[in-house]
């Protein structure tokens, strides 16, 4: 993408967003004096030959409501903070199969929200098939973040703005990934050959991509099942910031073919920041990161997050990150020049981070294996550092 294409990109997202502040002050809910930037934890699992569902799961105290037409009427309902133990345990046991979503309470003021309502102020569980879908062997249980990290980084979006950028990632980035196919191949086969090494059994070893987008890497998933038949399946899960783009995600994945292979395989979408993952300790086997650290607010917190959340001694870190050239200081000079735009126009991306030297100053104890290149792509993005880390 060259510097007229992203002029272009930021006038734009310029104009969503003047149209979505004009529409959102037409409906405005009443909240606390202090703000609480939403966090539900959606989640959308997709399972070979059965429907999806979809759980949403407040966990702030308050929240505003993002639709006009409950604003309207009223309906924004504050969370009922002690129920919501009893309803994560209720989550989990409709996840299992265990419980039927029937089965869960819900208040007369919420069953009046529609499902289509993105009110987030309560405790809801959406479920179209009443029933979830059998879950996956390894089913990570998800927990919810400190509230005092989601308020710091998992700031309000602009749903306009997201919306366009996730179009603009699912058609703009073809010529890139093709580029780094050879790569990315390499690395990802690395990565599933360990997986497979340590697969026992049944166990369906859990994969979390952080900052997934539209999924380009489903390929590497498909060719991993194919060809390591000690993986059984996979319990994928997704963790983004931006919720417009799992359809896309999940278009790529049954592209990919991921979906109709005859392995076990669950696909989860769940709304969230890098800095705050919504996982136990030491509860995923991998975390996969491509283009994700460029446009987290911490780097270092994030890498934090992700030691926690992987399974000490054996979980692994796989990264592809574009950074500052370290061989051109003409280029160098130009991303530095060009970052502030590129942070508007890509949702955050930076173009001067050194992530190679952030990653490997991050506390890997069973250390970092690092490669660096020069893509042939737009040079502001072509440096690239990519490899594996071990908890």
């Amino acid at each position: 993408m060259n510097t007229t294409q992203l002029l272009i990109i930021f006038f734009i997202t310029s104009i969503l967003q003047k149209i979505e502040q004009a529409e959102s002050s037409a409906a405005f809910c009443t909240k606390s004096s202090h703000h609480y930037p939403h966090y539900p934890l959606i989640t959308r699992q997709h399972r070979r030959n059965t429907a999806p569902a979809s759980i949403f799961l407040s966990t702030t105290e308050k929240d505003d409501c993002q639709s006009a037409a409950v604003a309207k009427e009223g309906n924004c309902v504050p969370l009922e903070t002690p129920t919501c133990p009893d309803r994560r345990r209720l989550l989990s046991s409709v996840a299992l199969g265990a419980t039927t979503a029937s089965t869960l309470p819900v208040t007369s003021s919420q069953s009046q929200l529609s499902p289509a309502s993105s009110c987030r102020c309560c405790c809801r569980l959406y479920n179209s098939a009443m029933l979830l879908p059998p879950a996956a062997n390894a089913l990570v249980e998800m927990t919810p973040p400190s509230p005092d990290l989601v308020k710091t980084y998992d700031r309000p979006r602009n749903a306009g703005v997201d919306n366009f950028f996730s179009y603009s990632m699912s058609v703009g980035m073809e010529d890139y990934e093709s580029k780094a196919r050879p790569y990315k191949t390499r690395l990802f086969q690395k990565l599933f050959r360990s997986l497979a090494g340590n697969a026992r059994g049944d166990y369906l070893p859990v994969v979390l991509e952080v900052g997934m987008g539209t999924f380009p890497n489903a390929p590497y998933y498909s060719e991993a099942l194919q060809y390591n038949s000690e993986l059984k399946g996979l319990d994928i899960l997704s963790v983004d910031p931006n919720d417009s783009m799992f359809d896309y995600a999940k278009d790529s994945a049954k592209t990919s073919g991921l979906l109709s292979l005859s392995t076990d395989i669950s696909l989860r979408n769940v709304h969230g920041v890098a800095e705050a993952l919504p996982f136990p300790d030491g509860s995923v086997d991998a975390i996969i990161g491509t283009l994700t650290l460029c446009s987290v607010t911490s780097q270092e917190r994030a890498l934090s997050e992700i030691r926690r959340v992987l399974k000490p001694q054996t979980g692994q870190f796989l990264f592809w990150e574009h950074v500052l050239s370290e061989d051109d200081a003409g280029l160098a000079l130009r991303q530095r020049v060009l970052s502030p735009i590129q942070t508007i126009v890509a949702d955050g991306c930076h173009l001067n981070r050194r992530t190679g030297a952030t990653i490997q100053n991050a506390g890997f104890a069973g250390g970092v294996e690092m490669e660096y290149l020069n893509l042939d792509v737009s040079d502001i993005i072509g440096p690239t550092v990519f490899g594996i880390a071990t908890a």
